[in-house]
């Protein structure tokens, strides 16, 4: 079928095949052309590589296309042309509609205001469809242009359809105007998903019953929520789903108030960026299942970390619990200076998901964060079965000498150099018995892997001692049992 539509998009002059197809097949055709293509705005929609050439090859495929209501159902009502919009409802013919409204473009160094009487015009567009809006985006330039949209929707006697909301305020530089939820959407029954980018935001409008999803970013700190207001909203959505905050949030608060924590018992994916101090001021109330899905980022160069417990507080028991179990982990330094210091972790409690599926990931971004390697090789022992350890810039490091506490290890990736790693992998425990006896997999990368052909063999011999067979590649050495 994406090949079909590619062509029906491109309009190709070989459609005799295609104009063939039965009208039922031919409208599923122009549905996928239609919702495969994310059209922002109305110079999109003109041009002719767009899904909307399909509407006019010929007469049969206008008919079919017209006759298709779920084909318009994603409207942009771009506030500079609200004609296109306006037809795009009319050939809904009721069903529900995905509602995306743009004001005009702007530099990045400017706002725009939009003129009173266009606001009102679209506010009056989507007032008309609002039993049959399911998803409204608003991207406008300044707070008061949202507020004033927002305000001017009146409702008709049905109740209203929509279940997604997203704001989104790109050039707002003052807290002159607070975005706010009038009270129609904030209490829709049907709202289930809200997704908030401003800097400014009226935290006593902020929808408390029934949502699914939430996310917040961008969240000037002068307006941050208290604690108690953000916990209050969490408590109020049982059945949340996915959590993303991203600079955005309850921030660190000195007076060390105790916080009742609120059970996210349906939680699947948590996304969060901040500032490590109030990352983990919120990571603290938070009570989720193991099998959440944990991206975190602490920021802040300035950050001083040297512990485990700089990334996993006791408190936060839901995530240094997640972070115990791991089976796999993969740790990435990638920086050690101001600018670039970077440390990625990566750990799953499930070694046959694929590398880019783990369920938790953390970026450490601090020029402290080269310290925080060798307490994880020696907190992530374990249960880790298998471990990758990237550390470019060190041959010898000291976390190899943390390999003794790996029980359970069968697999290990590392860029060390591979002689100190023999060397340590050499070494006995109290019982006399080689240290990792479960290890089947060695792979070297990175420069410490071009040693001279005597060098090689040498640690090809002793991985071959250990029962392991394996082979010498440009860039690597695998070993596998």
């Amino acid at each position: 079928m994406l090949t079909v539509a590619e062509r029906v998009a491109s309009g190709g002059t070989s459609m005799s095949a295609i104009s063939s197809l039965p009208n039922e097949l031919l409208g599923e055709i122009f549905r996928f052309a239609a919702f495969s293509q994310s059209v922002a705005n109305v110079r999109q929609l003109q041009s002719r590589k767009t899904w909307l050439s399909l509407t006019y090859v010929c007469s049969h495929w206008r008919h079919i296309s017209l006759g298709d209501p779920c084909l318009w159902s994603n409207v942009v009502l771009d506030i500079d042309s609200l004609g296109w919009g306006k037809e795009f409802l009319a050939r809904a013919r009721g069903a529900m509609v995905n509602v995306v409204v743009r004001g005009k473009r702007a530099s990045h160094s400017r706002r725009v205001i939009v003129p009173t009487l266009q606001l009102l015009e679209t506010a009056r567009i989507i007032s008309a469809y609002l039993s049959k809006i399911q998803s409204l985006h608003i991207c406008l330039s300044r707070g008061y242009d949202v507020n004033y949209l927002l305000e001017s929707l009146i409702p008709e006697t049905d109740p209203l359809a929509l279940a997604s909301l997203s704001v989104e305020v790109s050039h707002d530089v003052s807290p002159d105007h607070l975005v706010t939820l009038p009270s129609a959407i904030r209490n829709a029954a049907s709202l289930r998903s809200l997704h908030l980018d401003c800097l400014f935001f009226d935290w006593t409008s902020m929808v408390s019953n029934g949502l699914v999803h939430l996310s917040l970013q961008r969240q000037d700190r002068l307006c941050a929520p208290s604690m108690e207001t953000f916990l209050h909203v969490l408590r109020n959505c049982p059945r949340l789903e996915t959590l993303s905050l991203i600079e955005a949030g309850p921030l660190y608060d000195s007076d060390h108030a105790i916080h009742d924590s609120v059970p996210l018992p349906q939680l699947r994916r948590l996304t969060m960026k901040n500032w490590s101090t109030d990352l983990k001021y919120v990571l603290r109330c938070l009570v989720f299942p193991p099998s959440t899905k944990v991206t975190l980022t602490y920021t802040g160069s300035g950050e001083k970390y040297s512990d485990v417990q700089d990334i996993f507080p006791p408190i936060c028991t839901s995530l240094l619990e997640k972070a115990f179990r791991a089976r796999r982990a993969n740790l990435r330094l990638l920086g050690t200076d101001h600018v670039t210091g970077r440390l990625e972790i990566y750990c799953d409690d499930d070694t046959s998901t694929s590398n880019a599926d783990y369920g938790l990931s953390i970026t450490i971004c601090s020029m402290y964060a080269v310290c925080l390697l060798e307490p994880l090789v020696s907190f992530l022992s374990r249960h880790t079965e298998c471990l990758t350890v990237h550390q470019p810039l060190s041959s010898s490091p000291r976390w190899l000498d943390h390999l003794r506490k790996y029980a359970e290890l069968t697999s290990l990736a590392t860029d060390a150099d591979p002689e100190k790693l023999v060397s340590v992998l050499e070494q006995t425990d109290e019982d006399m018995k080689l240290i990792c006896p479960k290890l089947t997999t060695v792979k070297f990368a990175g420069k410490y892997h071009k040693l001279s052909q005597e060098r090689m063999q040498h640690v090809l011999g002793y991985l071959e001692s250990r029962g392991c067979s394996g082979k010498s590649h440009p860039s690597s050495v695998d070993k596998v049992c």
